[in-house]
Protein backbone atom coordinates (compact mmCIF):
# COMPACT_ATOMS: atom_id res chain seq x y z
CA UNK A 1 0.00 0.00 0.00
CA UNK A 2 1.06 3.33 -1.09
CA UNK A 3 1.66 5.83 2.04
CA UNK A 4 3.33 9.14 2.57
CA UNK A 5 5.84 7.65 5.04
CA UNK A 6 9.77 8.70 4.23
CA UNK A 7 11.53 5.29 2.45
CA UNK A 8 14.88 6.58 4.27
CA UNK A 9 16.75 9.27 6.18
CA UNK A 10 17.43 12.31 4.35
CA UNK A 11 21.80 12.74 3.18
CA UNK A 12 23.39 15.81 4.12
CA UNK A 13 24.09 18.25 1.59
CA UNK A 14 27.59 19.27 0.83
CA UNK A 15 28.50 22.42 -1.23
CA UNK A 16 31.34 23.03 -3.62
CA UNK A 17 31.57 26.82 -4.13
CA UNK A 18 28.48 27.83 -3.08
CA UNK A 19 28.90 31.95 -1.30
CA UNK A 20 28.22 31.06 2.68
CA UNK A 21 25.36 29.35 4.34
CA UNK A 22 21.56 30.21 3.86
CA UNK A 23 18.23 28.98 5.08
CA UNK A 24 15.49 28.38 2.63
CA UNK A 25 16.37 26.43 -1.01
CA UNK A 26 13.68 26.03 -3.57
CA UNK A 27 14.23 22.68 -5.02
CA UNK A 28 12.85 22.25 -8.75
CA UNK A 29 13.90 19.96 -11.81
CA UNK A 30 14.92 21.28 -14.94
CA UNK A 31 15.63 19.23 -18.20
CA UNK A 32 15.81 15.86 -15.89
CA UNK A 33 18.00 17.40 -13.49
CA UNK A 34 17.86 18.70 -10.00
CA UNK A 35 18.58 22.72 -9.42
CA UNK A 36 17.93 24.68 -6.50
CA UNK A 37 17.51 28.60 -5.78
CA UNK A 38 20.00 29.14 -3.06
CA UNK A 39 19.65 32.99 -3.19
CA UNK A 40 17.29 35.30 -4.74
CA UNK A 41 19.62 38.39 -4.97
CA UNK A 42 21.91 38.11 -6.08
CA UNK A 43 19.83 34.69 -8.05
CA UNK A 44 22.19 32.08 -7.24
CA UNK A 45 21.48 28.36 -8.58
CA UNK A 46 23.21 25.55 -7.43
CA UNK A 47 23.15 21.93 -9.16
CA UNK A 48 22.76 18.85 -7.08
CA UNK A 49 24.25 16.18 -7.71
CA UNK A 50 22.46 12.95 -6.26
CA UNK A 51 24.13 9.81 -8.01
CA UNK A 52 25.57 7.37 -5.18
CA UNK A 53 24.15 6.60 -1.99
CA UNK A 54 26.26 9.17 0.21
CA UNK A 55 26.19 12.99 1.00
CA UNK A 56 24.44 15.45 -2.10
CA UNK A 57 26.61 17.82 -3.92
CA UNK A 58 25.92 20.81 -4.70
CA UNK A 59 28.08 23.61 -6.92
CA UNK A 60 26.78 26.76 -8.07
CA UNK A 61 26.09 26.87 -11.96
CA UNK A 62 24.28 30.35 -12.36
CA UNK A 63 24.20 33.31 -10.84
CA UNK A 64 22.89 36.50 -11.86
CA UNK A 65 23.12 40.49 -10.49
CA UNK A 66 19.69 42.21 -10.50
CA UNK A 67 17.99 45.17 -8.66
CA UNK A 68 15.92 44.19 -6.09
CA UNK A 69 15.60 47.97 -4.66
CA UNK A 70 12.13 48.61 -5.73
CA UNK A 71 10.33 45.95 -4.06
CA UNK A 72 13.41 45.54 -0.76
CA UNK A 73 13.13 49.13 0.28
CA UNK A 74 9.38 48.68 1.34
CA UNK A 75 8.69 45.16 1.91
CA UNK A 76 12.36 43.87 2.72
CA UNK A 77 14.93 41.89 0.72
CA UNK A 78 13.24 38.79 -1.54
CA UNK A 79 14.18 35.32 0.05
CA UNK A 80 12.93 31.66 -0.47
CA UNK A 81 9.47 30.58 -0.60
CA UNK A 82 7.45 28.27 -2.77
CA UNK A 83 9.69 25.84 -5.23
CA UNK A 84 9.39 27.11 -8.62
CA UNK A 85 6.54 25.90 -11.41
CA UNK A 86 7.25 26.24 -14.92
CA UNK A 87 5.18 27.84 -16.97
CA UNK A 88 6.22 27.54 -20.97
CA UNK A 89 9.72 29.13 -21.40
CA UNK A 90 9.58 30.57 -17.95
CA UNK A 91 9.38 29.49 -14.10
CA UNK A 92 7.49 31.11 -11.27
CA UNK A 93 8.37 31.73 -7.70
CA UNK A 94 6.47 32.95 -4.98
CA UNK A 95 8.89 34.31 -1.97
CA UNK A 96 8.50 35.88 1.54
CA UNK A 97 10.52 38.92 2.70
CA UNK A 98 10.46 40.49 6.20
CA UNK A 99 11.03 44.27 7.62
CA UNK A 100 11.75 44.96 11.00
CA UNK A 101 9.24 47.66 12.80
CA UNK A 102 8.64 49.43 15.70
CA UNK A 103 10.21 52.67 17.54
CA UNK A 104 12.73 50.66 18.95
CA UNK A 105 13.78 48.61 16.52
CA UNK A 106 17.45 50.42 16.25
CA UNK A 107 18.48 49.65 20.12
CA UNK A 108 18.45 45.93 18.32
CA UNK A 109 22.38 46.04 17.25
CA UNK A 110 22.82 47.04 21.34
CA UNK A 111 21.12 43.35 22.72
CA UNK A 112 24.12 41.46 24.13
CA UNK A 113 23.93 38.34 22.61
CA UNK A 114 23.31 34.58 24.31
CA UNK A 115 23.09 35.61 27.68
CA UNK A 116 19.10 35.52 28.45
CA UNK A 117 19.38 31.66 28.94
CA UNK A 118 21.95 32.33 31.66
CA UNK A 119 19.36 34.10 33.86
CA UNK A 120 16.49 32.47 36.34
CA UNK A 121 13.12 32.08 34.26
CA UNK A 122 11.14 35.03 35.20
CA UNK A 123 13.79 37.61 34.69
CA UNK A 124 14.67 35.71 31.41
CA UNK A 125 10.68 35.60 30.70
CA UNK A 126 10.95 38.99 31.40
CA UNK A 127 13.58 40.40 29.00
CA UNK A 128 12.26 38.51 26.33
CA UNK A 129 9.02 39.99 26.13
CA UNK A 130 11.20 43.36 26.06
CA UNK A 131 13.37 41.93 23.13
CA UNK A 132 10.55 40.94 20.82
CA UNK A 133 9.26 44.43 21.34
CA UNK A 134 13.01 45.70 19.88
CA UNK A 135 12.97 42.65 16.91
CA UNK A 136 8.96 42.91 15.74
CA UNK A 137 9.07 42.00 12.41
CA UNK A 138 6.37 41.68 9.21
CA UNK A 139 6.55 39.05 6.70
CA UNK A 140 5.29 39.67 3.09
CA UNK A 141 5.12 37.43 0.33
CA UNK A 142 5.91 38.37 -3.45
CA UNK A 143 6.42 36.27 -6.49
CA UNK A 144 9.43 36.31 -9.38
CA UNK A 145 9.98 34.38 -12.98
CA UNK A 146 12.76 33.63 -14.70
CA UNK A 147 13.59 32.36 -18.22
CA UNK A 148 13.48 28.52 -18.61
CA UNK A 149 16.57 28.44 -20.45
CA UNK A 150 20.35 28.63 -19.30
CA UNK A 151 21.74 30.44 -17.79
CA UNK A 152 18.51 30.81 -15.75
CA UNK A 153 18.10 34.91 -15.88
CA UNK A 154 15.70 37.18 -14.13
CA UNK A 155 13.07 38.35 -16.39
CA UNK A 156 10.43 40.51 -13.84
CA UNK A 157 9.44 41.04 -10.55
CA UNK A 158 6.36 42.51 -8.32
CA UNK A 159 6.95 45.95 -7.94
CA UNK A 160 4.33 45.26 -4.67
CA UNK A 161 3.36 42.42 -2.27
CA UNK A 162 1.13 39.85 -3.60
CA UNK A 163 0.28 38.01 -0.73
CA UNK A 164 -0.11 40.52 2.46
CA UNK A 165 -2.37 39.35 5.51
CA UNK A 166 -5.67 37.24 5.05
CA UNK A 167 -7.67 37.24 7.69
CA UNK A 168 -6.48 36.63 11.50
CA UNK A 169 -5.02 32.90 13.11
CA UNK A 170 -6.06 31.99 16.43
CA UNK A 171 -3.37 33.18 19.12
CA UNK A 172 -3.08 30.05 21.15
CA UNK A 173 -0.09 31.97 23.38
CA UNK A 174 -0.18 35.68 23.64
CA UNK A 175 3.99 36.07 23.80
CA UNK A 176 4.26 34.37 20.55
CA UNK A 177 1.62 36.78 19.52
CA UNK A 178 3.59 39.80 20.38
CA UNK A 179 7.01 37.84 19.10
CA UNK A 180 5.60 37.52 15.33
CA UNK A 181 3.26 40.06 15.05
CA UNK A 182 2.63 39.60 10.94
CA UNK A 183 4.29 36.69 9.45
CA UNK A 184 2.95 35.47 5.96
CA UNK A 185 5.00 32.62 4.90
CA UNK A 186 4.75 31.33 1.10
CA UNK A 187 5.03 27.49 1.07
CA UNK A 188 4.12 25.46 -2.22
CA UNK A 189 2.47 27.08 -5.50
CA UNK A 190 -0.18 24.93 -8.07
CA UNK A 191 -0.49 26.69 -11.58
CA UNK A 192 -3.85 26.86 -12.65
CA UNK A 193 -3.49 27.40 -16.37
CA UNK A 194 -3.99 29.70 -17.85
CA UNK A 195 -4.60 32.56 -15.63
CA UNK A 196 -4.38 31.32 -12.06
CA UNK A 197 -2.56 30.26 -9.05
CA UNK A 198 -3.10 28.47 -6.05
CA UNK A 199 -1.06 29.51 -2.97
CA UNK A 200 -0.01 27.86 0.02
CA UNK A 201 1.02 29.39 3.04
CA UNK A 202 1.64 30.15 6.75
CA UNK A 203 0.09 32.18 8.66
CA UNK A 204 1.42 33.87 11.99
CA UNK A 205 2.99 30.37 12.47
CA UNK A 206 0.16 29.01 13.38
CA UNK A 207 -1.95 28.23 10.56
CA UNK A 208 -2.10 26.97 6.93
CA UNK A 209 -4.02 28.99 3.98
CA UNK A 210 -4.82 28.63 0.40
CA UNK A 211 -5.93 31.30 -1.84
CA UNK A 212 -6.04 31.70 -5.35
CA UNK A 213 -3.84 34.90 -7.28
CA UNK A 214 -4.45 35.36 -10.54
CA UNK A 215 -1.65 35.84 -12.97
CA UNK A 216 -1.92 39.79 -13.01
CA UNK A 217 -1.28 40.04 -9.69
CA UNK A 218 1.59 37.73 -9.72
CA UNK A 219 3.35 39.76 -12.44
CA UNK A 220 2.14 43.43 -11.29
Amino acid sequence: MDTLEAKSTAPPGTRRAAPGDRKNWMLFEHEGDLFAVYRIAPHTILQLDLAGSGSVHCGRRYETAWDVSIYADRYGVPCGGAPPVRRGEQYVSFFHSRIQVGALRHLLPLWPKGWLARLPRYPAAILRRVYWQLDQRYYYGGAYTFAATPPLNLLRSTRNRCCALNGNAPTQDVAEAIKRRAVVYPCGAIDESPDRWLLSYGLHDEACCLRRFSQSEVTS
